[in-house]
C-alpha cells in the first residue's frame, strides 16, 4: 500500500511467529513473510497503511498460519484489545481457535498472560489478564453485532462471505480508526 513509512511492526511480527513456531513447529516461509510485510506496513503516524488485507491462495498454502502470526502479534506486540476471527462454518473457526490455544499452552511466558480460555460452543476465545480478547465466531447475520472497537476482524473462508455477514460485523471496526480487516480464502 502507499505511504508505508516503516516495516518494523511486520519484522517484529515475523520474529515473534518464528520464535513460537506458529507454523506447526516451523518458521514462516517467504510467502508468509511477504504477506505480513505488505499487511503490517505503518504510516509515519503509526497507523496501518493497509486497512484491508486480502490473502487468497490455493488450499493448504499457509494463509491460516500467516493469520495466526498476525493475531499473535496483535495480542503480544501491538496490545490490541479486541480481535474477532470469523469463518463461514464453525468447524473452521474452531480449528483456528485450537491451533492458537496450542501456541499459548506450549509456551510458559505466553500461558502466564492468559486469564482464561473459553471452550464453550459459540464462546471460543482467549482472554488475557490485561483484558485483551481474541474471539472465534462462525459467521451469521448477527455474529459481529455487539462488539465495538475491534482492532482486527478476520474473515476466513472469505470467498463464502455474504453481504449480511459483512454488514453485521463491519460496525465493530467503525469506532476504531486504526483497525484492520483480513479477508482470507481459497479460489
Amino acid at each position: 500500500p502507499p505511504d508505508v513509512h516503516s516495516l518494523a511492526a511486520a519484522e517484529e511480527a515475523i520474529e515473534l511467529a518464528d520464535r513460537y513456531l506458529i507454523c506447526d513447529g516451523f518458521p514462516l516461509d517467504e510467502s508468509q513473510k511477504f504477506t505480513l510485510r505488505a499487511a503490517l506496513g505503518e504510516r509515519a503516524d503509526g497507523s496501518w497503511a493497509a486497512a484491508t488485507v486480502g490473502d487468497f491462495e490455493p488450499r493448504q498454502n499457509g494463509k491460516n498460519e500467516t493469520c495466526a502470526a498476525r493475531e499473535l502479534a496483535g495480542l503480544v506486540l501491538f496490545v490490541e484489545r479486541l480481535q474477532i476471527h470469523t469463518a463461514h462454518e464453525f468447524p473452521t473457526a474452531n480449528e483456528s481457535f485450537l491451533r492458537m490455544v496450542s501456541v499459548f499452552e506450549n509456551w510458559d511466558d505466553l500461558r502466564r498472560r492468559v486469564a482464561r480460555i473459553r471452550y464453550a460452543n459459540g464462546e471460543q476465545g482467549i482472554e488475557f489478564v490485561s483484558g485483551q480478547r481474541l474471539k472465534y465466531k462462525a459467521r451469521t447475520g448477527g455474529a459481529g453485532r455487539g462488539f465495538a472497537k475491534a482492532d482486527l476482524l478476520v474473515y476466513d473462508e472469505a470467498q463464502l462471505a455474504q453481504v449480511e455477514h459483512l454488514a453485521a460485523s463491519g460496525p465493530a471496526r467503525l469506532a476504531n480508526p486504526n483497525s484492520q480487516a483480513w479477508f482470507m480464502g481459497s479460489g
